[in-house]
């Protein structure tokens, strides 16, 4: 991770740029519920004249506000891709340098198809991580924390329920982790597996066909391929099992908030 915050303090420009504009995107989104709570306790039931004005004049502003929103959002999204982009070419120059400079036996140690697979699935991993990281990394700790302050701010009672639903959450997600950190590291090598048979394949074509080997050749390329799919299967259904158990735990402390709120 240092290493690629490193590559990334290259552009360090565009990264507080993204980080600004999400934060002001999470603050837009953060305002409305507050907006939302005043028009029904203050405005809604106690409509005059005078207060009818008020109301539509605050909707608009609601509006604005989720338009804002939304266009900084945009913006910063776009800023993260591109930050995303420059920093994988450059992790993805110095990879192929380091990998030219590698002697007979080191390659031989690590193979080539993983060498391909560092180069190619793990640097758009990185892609990924880059990005998803300008994106979440301020919008959800914002929403975390704003989120409470703003609730505390409406209803300290009520918020404490909410608040405690929290370490259910964090063993939740704790828990799934683990479990699938080891899962994802075995797609890895069997990407390594694919990649190295479909080498031998491109390499020696002319000896698969020759010996009329090609039948053989696609059922072990298909039993490679199907080994990748049923990992990736075991990874993702565990991984997406942390949504609907933390939806679970969110909608049960929404229940109890219901529940208290009504008395």
């Amino acid at each position: 991770m240092l290493f690629i915050f490193r590559k990334m303090g290259k552009y360090k420009g565009q990264v507080i740029y993204s980080l600004i504009v999400k934060a002001l995107a999470a603050g837009a989104d953060l305002l409305l519920p507050f907006i939302l709570a005043y028009m029904i306790d203050e405005l809604l039931f106690e409509v005059t004249t005078s207060d009818y004005w008020l109301l539509i004049f605050t909707g608009i502003g609601m509006l604005l506000i989720a338009l804002l929103g939304w266009f900084f959002n945009i913006s910063a999204n776009r800023s993260a891709e591109k930050v995303s982009s420059l920093t994988v070419r450059d992790v993805r120059n110095e990879l192929f340098y380091k990998t030219e400079k590698l002697s007979a036996s080191q390659v031989d140690e690590i193979s080539t198809s993983s060498l391909i697979s560092r180069l190619t699935s793990d640097t758009y991993n990185i892609f990924q991580m880059v990005g998803s990281l300008q994106r979440l990394g301020i919008r959800a700790p914002m929403l975390l924390i704003g989120g409470i302050i703003m609730s505390a701010f409406m209803d300290p009672l009520l918020t404490l329920v909410m608040i405690a639903m929290l370490p259910l959450i964090s063993i939740v997600v704790w828990q799934y982790s683990k479990k699938g950190q080891p899962l994802y590291k075995d797609i890895q090598v069997q990407m390594d597996e694919i990649i190295r048979v479909l080498r031998e394949n491109i390499t020696g074509v002319r000896v698969v066909r020759a010996l009329s080997m090609t039948d053989y050749e696609q059922q072990r390329f298909k039993n490679e391929n199907k080994k990748a799919v049923d990992k990736e299967l075991i990874a993702t259904i565990t991984m997406n099992k942390i949504s609907p158990i933390i939806s679970v735990v969110m909608n049960v402390g929404l229940v109890i908030v219901l529940i208290f709120g009504a008395y």
